[in-house]
């Protein structure tokens, strides 16, 4: 993984690697940076599981470190590893690199991916946009596997109730949860949320995440009083515990697979999310029945915001909400962590073989 802090590549591996763990495998974690730690990030990590620092392992030396601690295959959760282990270390391992969306955002030159994919064992893809800068090396179908994100489920409160943050019980919280950077839908949400409120005034709007963006946000918004700002929070369950919709409005050019969307399915809170990545797979069961409102990935702001703004008007009718909610809470069961710790397990042990 690439380092301790937040965003779903980063937290994904670690329930990963707690979940494979738990099912009994030996699992290690390389961090490729270790300099800026987000403690909550780092306590989730399952104690037996050792942590091993990019610094350390070059120190040691890449290859010996991997016969000696014996690893026997590495999966990847960012870009930036593959040309760690595969390009600057040249290592001869069973390697996966799971694809969250970093090689479309981080304009890889294609001569480096065709580098790395001489050494990949497989590539694992969670949006079908992941293969978009692969497309050119005509990878054969058995080295593409496409397997979803899962969550574990945390049962643990929030720690501040609705009351404590000044929340009522007739208001309609709208809840976002995202890193604070650009198109990850910050502005639409406030802008989308302004427009609302001049039609109702039961409604509240809740902000999670940390970063540049939300900072600015921040100064500009923080003394509105139904807008409530968090930072970076830990407990997302219970944050949507107390929340009655979820929104994503990203256009992140690397959406694939929100893990803040499996986490509302598995709250059965209905959703409005961006048709960006695989999102309105997320939220939709093949006879066509969802979890919420699909919003079109339009590229003009003022549209998009009012798309947003509607989708949050429909929210605002509580049989909608609970319509919706009953096909989040079906769809979450398709989001176990262990069940998708053992597919990975699958695959790992299949390709070795092959090897």
């Amino acid at each position: 993984m690439l380092a301790f802090h937040s965003g779903g590549g980063e937290l994904f591996p670690i329930n990963l690697a707690n979940a494979l763990q738990k099912e009994g495998n030996i699992v290690s974690l390389f961090v490729l940076n270790m300099n800026d730690i987000n403690e909550d990030m780092y306590n989730l990590v399952d104690k037996r599981i050792a942590i091993y620092d990019s610094k350390f392992v070059e120190s040691y030396g890449v290859s010996k470190f991997l016969v000696d601690s014996g690893v026997s295959a590495i999966n990847s959760h960012m870009v930036s590893l593959d040309a760690f282990f595969l390009v600057k270390h040249n290592i001869n391992i069973p390697y996966f690199p799971t694809l969250h969306g970093s090689y479309e955002v981080c304009n890889i030159p294609t001569t480096f991916i065709e580098k790395i994919s001489k050494k990949v064992t497989s590539w694992i893809y969670t949006a079908d946009k992941n293969l978009n800068a692969l497309q050119f090396l005509n990878i054969d179908k058995n080295k593409l596997i496409k397997l979803s994100n899962a969550m574990p489920i945390d049962n643990e409160p929030f720690p501040k109730t609705r009351i404590e943050l000044g929340i009522k019980d007739d208001t309609v919280v709208f809840t976002l949860v995202a890193r604070g950077i650009k198109r990850k839908g910050w502005r639409a949400s406030i802008e989308a949320f302004l427009l609302l409120e001049k039609e109702y005034s039961n409604i509240h709007l809740l902000l999670i995440g940390d970063g540049e963006v939300a900072d600015n946000h921040l100064k500009q918004h923080q003394n509105h009083p139904k807008i409530t700002f968090l930072g970076y929070q830990s407990k997302i369950h219970g944050l949507y515990r107390i929340s009655d919709c979820a929104i994503v409005p990203t256009r992140f050019e690397g959406e694939s697979y929100p893990l803040c969307i499996i986490q509302a399915l598995q709250i059965g809170l209905p959703i409005v999310g961006t048709n960006v990545g695989e999102i309105k797979s997320m939220i939709t069961f093949k006879d066509g029945r969802r979890a919420g409102i699909i919003l079109p990935n339009e590229r003009d702001t003022k549209v998009f915001i009012n798309h947003l703004k509607d989708a949050m008007s429909e929210m605002m009718k509580k049989d909608k909400r609970e319509k919706f909610s009953s096909v989040s809470k079906e769809l979450a069961k398709g989001y176990d962590i262990l069940n998708l710790a053992k597919i990975y397990m699958n695959v790992f042990e299949s390709k070795k073989e092959q090897k």
